[in-house]
């Protein structure tokens, strides 16, 4: 009898164990079919894969080859070609979630947007507008996930409203422990952006607090990411250049914009050109180390930046300017912006300096020729910079054929409209702007040195600008008659005259004026004031060299035709023009 209860004991243990192990054989096909005939039951998309394998005695489940379909049942939206987990199943008895392994091969997914609608919108759960009674949580309160590791995968990101598709490969994910219920977690990612961008990032994470540190590194990527994003305000042609950055994030998951950001970031080859294709800024290298970006006080503060190899430029058409052509147009039904209630900017650098830069000049609106100045050595530096305060800028270049300059500005950048600004000029050819010149008088400057010296202060938009010139062995060629110019003045006669015994002619020419006046033009009151003495000494040489030192015009007269007379032989024209000009007789 005893026999056989154990021989029926054993009878009932093989028949549970073969149930089981069928169970157990069986489940894997059975799950496989299961999903894939009722996938679009359950999540609205067809689900496919080559092999689903679990294991119920060690808590093991394999995938392979899953692919997810779009909506239309035929385009891929995502898929994996291996996905492993091992589930610890001991812990399960204590309402604990312990997966020792979680490995994703090769995961794919394709993110298509357009405007605000996602491809992956009918994936989400809809919103339930019946108010549900919640009823206690019976989720593990205990969740630790170990050994996650994500390793090539592959992101497509393409927005169909811009014509944007954004590649980012070698996707790889490790993180040693995931853990929901308390300690610090730290994870690590790594994926390939385009063909030669990297980003790397590595995460620690208290989950208790919610506080992390976030260290990002951006490797090579290209500016040109984000210039779709940008031509909705920009009328740009070419965007290039890369970036480099190691930067610590530093914030509370709680409050998703209390984040703050330091570190370094630095740019290669910048370029950018308006939509005609014409320069605006290339900037060879540029550096930066953030002390401090803090958004949502509009805080940015810096140590230091840093540039080399820049060029600026500037094109003056008769309408517009190139820069003005590379913004668009404010939409006037835009909503403004309450400036009132908006953060004043905090920007704060300690030291800026950008060194063996250019300037490049252009002016394309006088009618004979085109004038264009490079001006190149910019060296540029500033200390202490502050945008709510009061700065000083320093700035020197070199202009070609030995010219120099140097550049001095004080003011608020809050309040431009006081300021003062000084620059001096030394040694600069004159020929260099023998377009303008030829534009206002008709006449080509074919030699000559000039010193310029302005001194300009600006109080409320009133400038009061004292301006010196000094001009040395200044030459025109022949007029070209065939000209309309504005000014109509016999400039050869008018430097001959002017000129001291050392060819050296001294202006000082004072402008004031208010800026806000439309028809204010610093250019065009410095260049009337030249001509307007050039007319004065021309229509009355005698009573202006005569009042000039002092004498009577008939004394003038004597002394000026004895030169004359002097001078026939070295220069027959000038000398007969001369003579007419000394015997007349202006009236005292």
């Amino acid at each position: 009898m005893k026999r056989k209860g154990i021989k029926m004991t054993l009878i009932i243990v093989s028949v549970l164990a073969i149930i089981v192990a069928v169970i157990a054989l069986g489940i894997s096909p059975f799950a496989k079919s299961y999903i894939e005939k009722h996938s679009k039951e359950l999540i609205g998309r067809k689900v496919l894969m080559k092999d689903l394998r679990l294991n119920v005695f060690t808590g093991t489940l394999r995938l392979d080859s899953l692919r997810m379909y779009e909506a239309n049942d035929s385009t891929v939206f995502a898929s994996v070609d291996t996905f492993f987990v091992d589930l610890q199943l001991l812990p399960l008895i204590s309402s604990k979630v312990e997966i020792a392994q979680l490995k994703v091969i090769r995961p794919y997914a394709a993110i298509i947007q357009k405007g605000e609608k996602f491809n992956f919108d009918d994936l989400m759960p809809k919103e339930d507008s019946v108010e549900v009674k919640k009823e206690p949580s019976s989720f593990p309160q205990s969740i630790v996930i170990k050994n996650i590791y994500i390793g090539e995968g592959k992101l497509v990101y393409t927005d169909l409203l811009l014509d944007n598709t954004i590649r980012m490969n070698d996707l790889g994910v490790a993180i040693p422990e995931l853990a929901f219920e308390k300690g610090n977690t730290n994870a690590g990612i790594h994926l390939k952006v385009g063909d030669d961008a990297t980003l790397n990032s590595k995460l620690s994470m208290n989950m208790q607090t919610s506080e992390y540190d976030l260290n990002l590194q951006l490797g090579k990527l290209p500016v040109s990411i984000i210039k779709p994003y940008l031509k909705e305000y920009l009328n740009m042609d070419k965007l290039e250049g890369t970036v480099n950055s190691n930067l610590s994030i530093r914030g509370n998951s709680n409050h998703v914009m209390e984040f703050t950001i330091s570190g370094t970031a630095e740019a290669q080859n910048f370029n950018l050109t308006n939509h005609l294709g014409e320069p605006i800024v290339a900037i060879r290298e540029a550096s930066v180390k953030i002390n401090k970006i803090h958004l949502p006080t509009s805080t940015y503060l810096f140590d230091y930046v840093n540039a080399q190899g820049v060029k600026l430029n500037y094109i003056m058409h008769p309408q517009t300017d190139n820069v003005s052509a590379l913004l668009k147009p404010e939409d006037a039904g835009a909503s403004q912006t309450d400036s009132a209630a908006s953060v004043p900017m905090n920007v704060k650098i300690e030291k800026m300096h950008i060194a063996n830069s250019q300037i490049e000049y252009t002016d394309r609106t006088l009618k004979a020729s085109t004038f264009t100045l490079p001006v190149s050595g910019v060296d540029f530096q500033s200390e202490h910079f502050n945008l709510n305060g009061t700065n000083a800028f320093k700035a020197k270049a070199s202009l070609p054929q030995g010219g120099r300059v140097e550049f001095n500005w004080k003011g608020n950048m809050n309040d431009l409209k006081n300021q003062e600004i000084m620059a001096n000029f030394q040694n600069v050819s004159l020929a260099l702007f023998s377009p303008y010149c030829l534009d206002y008088t008709a006449y080509d400057i074919t030699g000559g040195n000039m010193n310029f010296v302005t001194r300009n202060h600006i109080k409320n938009n009133n400038i009061n600008s004292l301006n010196n010139m000094d001009v040395y062995n200044m030459t025109v060629g022949k007029k070209h008659k065939e000209m309309e110019v504005e000014y109509n003045v016999p400039l050869k006669l008018g430097l001959y005259i002017l000129k001291d015994k050392d060819g050296k002619i001294n202006f000082d020419i004072p402008v004031k004026g208010n800026l806000d006046n439309p028809e204010f033009s610093y250019k065009k009151i410095i260049f009337k004031t030249i001509v307007n003495l050039m007319v004065k000494v021309a229509v009355s040489p005698v009573r202006f060299l005569a009042n000039s030192l002092g004498m009577s015009l008939i004394r003038w007269n004597r002394c000026l035709l004895m030169r004359c007379r002097q001078e026939s032989t070295h220069n027959n024209t000038v000398s007969s023009t001369i003579w007419v000009i000394c015997t007349v007789r202006s009236p005292i």
